[in-house]
């Protein structure tokens, strides 16, 4: 994340912070989140125009949320990066279990 913008670091970082008290049926319930299967989960940041964020998490066994990877989406919306910054986060969740 740090290439982002100030400004924009600060958006992510204040929603990563709002997570901690969010209530986890309504944020599985929005547009924001995607199961990408097998415990691994996509949050989508965006704030046009300039800020589109891919934060990969799973959820631990205490029910708090793990970020494991993110990315700028605005920097490179390849479909193949993508996939490859979606195996990047599984091969980090496999080192946890």
């Amino acid at each position: 994340m740090g290439g982002l913008e100030r400004v924009n670091q600060q958006h992510v970082d204040q929603l990563l912070m709002s997570l901690e008290t969010a209530d986890a049926r309504q944020l599985f319930a929005s547009d924001r989140v995607k199961s990408l299967g097998h415990g691994l989960f996509e949050l989508r940041i965006e704030k046009k125009p300039d800020l589109l964020v891919r934060i990969f998490f799973c959820i631990e066994n205490n029910g708090s949320l793990l970020v494991l990877h993110a990315y700028d989406k605005k920097k490179n919306n390849k479909i193949n990066w993508q996939r490859k910054q979606i195996l990047e986060a599984r091969k980090l969740m496999k080192t946890l279990n």
